[in-house]
Parts: structure tokens; sequence; C-alpha cells
């Protein structure tokens, strides 16, 4: 009990409650470019508002990550018909569990920094995918060059980015073949080849095997609870099961 209190672990169970807060704060600001880059918009075009008819700016108690979405039920709260998506609030529950669980393996370092960075750039990557079923090449972008920090900060050559990323999609590419021979037509290219060549650019060569083999399992897993709701939820699936492989294996190898 004595060691339970001690003044070094208050700090460190305080710390974790304070990363959780600073995740669905990330959450709720990835939100903003989940809703506003579909619509051409940035962050700085306009301070959050609500799509009623007379476009109401919100208040700061509307702003409150998770909390604000379940005190209204998911609606807004002077209109009450405009619904707010549950996938606003998914994103930011996840990013503050990733923020806590990532500290509580590594502690605060720079290491830490650039592995919440790209998880909150991989769950933006998958929910507007899910959402818009495209990518967006500003995001990519910037996961790329957090990616060869985060690389380059262990001393790796430049040249291990594009190794791993150019094995890890020609994995997919040859996922596609085989697809398409079991289909016995011509698909268009896969956007889960894109995204297994993003997981070995950031993760290396070292890892590609175990990181197709979880993006198989994580992809199967997401279209077993996607596919319940719409076919169309098939190439969503796969983009789930990378992101997922990637935060995985950015936590164990971090």
């Amino acid at each position: 009990m004595v060691e339970f209190l001690s003044s070094s672990l208050v700090y460190y169970y305080v710390g974790i409650v304070i990363m959780f807060i600073l995740g669905i704060a990330a959450g709720n600001y990835a939100t903003s470019f989940i809703y506003r880059l579909p619509r051409g918009l940035t962050i700085a075009n306009d301070p959050p508002y609500c799509e009623c008819e007379r476009r109401v700016y919100l208040s700061p108690k509307d702003l409150f990550p998770v909390f604000s979405w379940l005190s209204t039920r998911g609606k807004c709260r002077y209109c009450s018909v405009v619904s707010i998506p549950v996938t606003y609030t998914i994103v930011e529950a996840l990013c503050g569990i990733l923020f806590s669980v990532n500290y509580f393996i590594y502690g605060f370092g720079q290491a830490l920094v650039l592995i919440l960075s790209m998880d909150v750039i991989l769950i933006t990557i998958a929910a507007l995918y899910f959402i818009e079923k495209r990518l967006f090449a500003v995001l990519v972008s910037a996961f790329l060059g957090v990616a060869a920090v985060y690389r380059m900060s262990f001393g790796e050559p430049i040249t291990g980015f594009f190794i791993g990323g150019y094995l890890a999609m020609m994995v997919g590419i040859g996922i596609w073949g085989a697809e398409c021979a079991i289909a016995r037509k011509r698909t268009p290219f896969p956007i889960y080849a894109i995204m297994l060549g993003l997981g070995g650019w950031c993760l290396g060569t070292h890892a590609i095997i175990p990181f197709v083999i979880l993006s198989v399992f994580f992809a199967i897993l997401s279209y077993a609870v996607l596919g319940r709701i719409s076919p169309k939820f098939r190439t969503s699936a796969w983009v789930m099961g990378t992101v997922g492989s990637m935060i995985v294996m950015l936590s164990y190898l971090g």
C-alpha cells in the first residue's frame, strides 16, 4: 500500500490521467480535419460551428471531447436536429487511450511524442477513409515526414525507409494480383497496397513479416464487424487492418 502511494507512483498515475486528457484533446483537434478536409476548408477558416440553418458557433462547453457528445446524446445542443457522428467520439476516445497506454509503456520522451503523432495521423487517415473512401495527400505526407524522423532517431539510413516501403507495397501488389487471378478480372489498384507501403516505410524491413500478418488479421477482424453493416466496407476493413497493425507495432517497437 505504501509503495502504491509513493510520491513517484502518484506522479506516474497522475501523468497517465493527464496524457488521457491530452489524448482526447488531440483527437478532438483531429476531428476538425476529418470534417474540414473533404470540404476544402482549413482549421483557420472558421471557429468550430454547427451546420444549423443559422450556423451557430460553438461555445467552450460544446468542445469537451467525448463528454460533450455524451451530454447531448450525439445531437447539436442548439438545434437538436444535426447529429454529431459517433466516429468523432470514437477518434477522441482512441487517441486518449493510446496516449495513456504509450505513456504507461515508455514514459515521456522523444519516441513517445513521435509515436503519438503518428498514431493520431493514422487514426485520422482511417476515419477519413471510412467516411470518404479516399486518402488525403496532406495526411499521407505528414505521416511520411514524422515516420522518417522517427526512424532516423534510431540512426537508420534513408535507404531503409524506401526499401521497407517498397517491399511492403510489393506484398500488397502480390495480394492484389492473387485477387485479380481468382476473380479473373483486373480491379483498381488497391488502397491497402499503399497502406502497407506506409507501414513498411515507418517500421523498417525487419518488421515487415509480423506487420503484414497482423494487418491481415486486423483486416479480417474489421471485415467481420463492418461486413455485417454493408459489403462496401471491404476496402475500409483493409485500411483499418493496416492502421491497427501499425499502431500496435509502433507501441511494441517504440
